[in-house]
């Protein structure tokens, strides 16, 4: 697995170098001139991929490192033209990472789901799915509703510092969806009631680890672009107090000397 992870970000490094292309659905598998190759990730080899990563994922009783390494395949994936998939194999996916951040009989039918590492793994592979801007941001925001949101935004009540800094990191990147994730025939009354329920619950999961003071710098920083994430898309739906809140706490990180130069950095956000 790890092998074959190496060859697909060297497939996918080689494209960004114009040394082979990704083919489209209509293209043949060798360029006409033949001197690149042109490879159909998307249509033939990307679904296979990911079913094969979900199945790993999906073992009961499967080896930590199988599963770790297959999160590696997925984040590789999202690299490339396409991403991982739609809607369907989106939210498959966020299945999968349900069960190692949520807690309680879902989290304990997986042998590894206490396994700290495999929640950082599980965390940094939802970053890469929404930072990598090859999925459709209404899937993404479809499935982030209706699939995942609630446990990423439990993550950042871990007690290692590094998964909660990768919780926020993820969190920093799921406003914007819920600006950019509409379609225009949706319902105007049940995007704002969306917006609204997704501001709070991103609000309650970032503004205590923004005011803590006995945490690690990591998670101060990370914080501080959570927030600044949160202000800048969803402004509008949070209410005066919750705006107020976070706006004298930014003011607070400015005055402070270890996390000046990281709030002056969200401001550019």
């Amino acid at each position: 697995l790890e092998c074959f992870n190496q060859l697909l970000e060297v497939t996918i490094l080689a494209a960004s170098r114009n040394t082979i292309s990704f083919a489209a659905d209509d293209e043949m598998d060798t360029s006409t001139s033949g001197t690149s190759s042109s490879i159909d990730l998307r249509g033939k080899y990307a679904p296979s991929l990911v079913q094969g990563c979900e199945k790993l994922l999906s073992v009961k009783k499967g080896g930590e490192r199988s599963k770790s390494q297959a999160m590696s395949i997925l984040s590789t994936l999202c690299k490339a033209p396409g991403g991982i998939g739609g809607e369907e194999e989106l939210v498959g996916v966020f299945q999968h990472v349900r069960t190692f951040l949520a807690g309680g009989a879902e989290s304990m039918s997986h042998k590894e789901a206490s396994s700290k590492t495999l929640r950082l793994e599980a965390l940094s592979l939802v970053r890469a799915v929404l930072t990598c801007e090859n999925h459709d941001p209404v899937h993404i925001r479809k499935g982030m509703s209706t699939t995942l949101l609630p446990q990423l935004c439990q993550s950042v009540q871990e007690k290692w510092y590094k998964v909660i800094a990768e919780a926020l990191r993820a969190l920093s990147a799921v406003p914007r969806f819920f600006v950019v994730g509409y379609a225009d025939s949706e319902d105007a009354g049940a995007k704002k009631a969306e917006m609204d329920k997704v501001s709070k619950m991103l609000f309650d999961a970032i503004e205590p680890l923004l005011a803590a003071h006995d945490v690690d710098q990591e998670i101060k920083e990370c914080a501080l672009t959570a927030s600044a994430a949160l202000l800048s898309n969803l402004h509008q739906t949070m209410t005066e107090a919750q705006t107020k809140r976070l706006l004298d706490l930014l003011l607070e990180r400015l005055k402070n000397e270890t996390t000046r130069i990281a709030a002056i950095k969200t401001l550019s956000l």
